[in-house]
């Protein structure tokens, strides 16, 4: 008979969002000794995996049940009344194993739509855990998108957007620490959750490879920025000294944190583009929240933030432009851009505000003048 065991695995994780990241899993099946023979299958086998090859193990394990069990339930009905409950038990013990077998392939198909930090079936014995931890890369628009929208700046960018009908794509919290810094960078996102100390190692160095902290940095690019949810959280110091080091090895152009750095003094001259609620002593995870998830769609002070949007951050702030709207935005600014530099340099001059800011009707042929002596018309 087969035994009726607690199979030797935990969810012991939290889920998340599909596609903020994969994790391969190990089941170790429960099969009794008696049975092994007969199904064919060894007790001691790691069968289950999250992989196609595990599906047709579980399969043919079902089918070899049943093929076991149907003529063992007819044999017992032919014996008589005694026999028909004989056989009762026997098809039941097998519709137990099936019921079984399917939990688990339903825990299967469950891991792979609730693709969070922690959230596998993992052996009970340390030794034998087996989490690859796996995060997306995002898209990203070319690099010369990004730097036609730093030589705009952020003002502009927010001002054009709200004319594109985005009322406000400002990242309300996070300040300049790195004054005179402008950058422009597609988005790499990090999110933050609450901690709860039984889902979460609570060292610092505990388990490095599954701090998602260190993930997000592991796709940077040349350009990149990080967007980072930390939920507004000013006890945490979502990255410190070490990892900005790397990350400005990587190319890195900026950081933007709806939270707190720690080393604050030596990230400044990294020579990154820091944006920051404040500072903090602590480490990442050392007091309420810890890093979920990567490349997923974030609320960085209070506004969305998708992977691959174009961040552009300077001393007024950071402003997110979706990157579809990226190419009309730099045209329209552009030419924004130039009837402000005209306009500037008449109201330094004495000019009327009123003629030149905003650009009057009546200074347009001017300003047409001015454009065609400068080599822009």
């Amino acid at each position: 008979m087969l035994a009726a065991r607690q199979p030797p695995y935990t969810l012991n994780r939290a889920t998340l969002p599909v596609d903020a990241l994969y994790i391969e899993h190990t089941l170790e099946p429960v099969v009794h000794d008696d049975l092994a023979d007969a199904l064919d299958v060894d007790p001691d086998a790691t069968a289950f995996r999250n992989q196609s090859a595990g599906e047709s193990d579980v399969g043919e394990y079902v089918l070899r049940l049943a093929r076991l069990a149907c003529p063992l339930a007819l044999a017992a009905i032919s014996t008589g009344a005694g026999g028909l409950r004989g056989a009762l038990a026997v098809l039941g013990v097998a519709a137990a194993t099936i019921a079984a077998v399917n939990t688990l392939l339903f825990a299967k198909a469950r891991s792979r739509v609730t693709l969070g930090i922690f959230d596998s079936y993992v052996s009970a014995d340390p030794r034998e855990l087996t989490d690859v931890v796996e995060t997306h890369d995002i898209v990203r628009p070319p690099a010369e998108l990004s730097a036609a929208l730093a030589a705009i700046g952020s003002a502009t960018a927010s001002g054009e957007l709200s004319r594109m009908g985005i009322r406000s794509a400002f990242i309300r919290g996070p300040v300049s620490v790195t004054p005179g810094v402008r950058v422009a960078g597609p988005a790499l996102t990090l999110q933050f959750l609450p901690k709860r100390e039984d889902l979460y190692p609570v060292e610092e160095y505990e388990e490095p490879e599954k701090q998602l902290h260190r993930h997000v940095m592991y796709h940077a690019q040349p350009g990149d920025m990080i967007v980072v949810d930390a939920r507004g959280d000013m006890s945490s110091g979502v990255f410190g000294e070490m990892m900005l080091t790397y990350f400005k090895g990587r190319g890195g152009a900026g950081v933007v944190i709806d939270g707190c750095l720690r080393d604050t003094g030596e990230a400044k001259r990294l020579g990154l583009g820091i944006w920051i609620r404040g500072a903090t002593p602590n480490f990442h995870a050392q007091t309420g929240i810890v890093p979920a998830a990567v490349n997923v769609p974030v609320a960085c002070g209070g506004t969305l933030v998708e992977p691959g949007d174009i961040v552009v951050a300077d001393d007024d702030g950071a402003v997110v432009v979706p990157v579809k709207l990226a190419p009309a935005l730099v045209a329209s600014a552009q030419e924004h851009a130039e009837w402000e530099e005209f306009s500037r340099i008449r109201l330094a001059e004495g000019g009327d505000l009123r003629r030149y800011y905003p650009l009057s009707d009546e200074a347009r042929p001017e300003y047409e003048r001015w454009r065609a002596e400068q080599g822009r018309a």
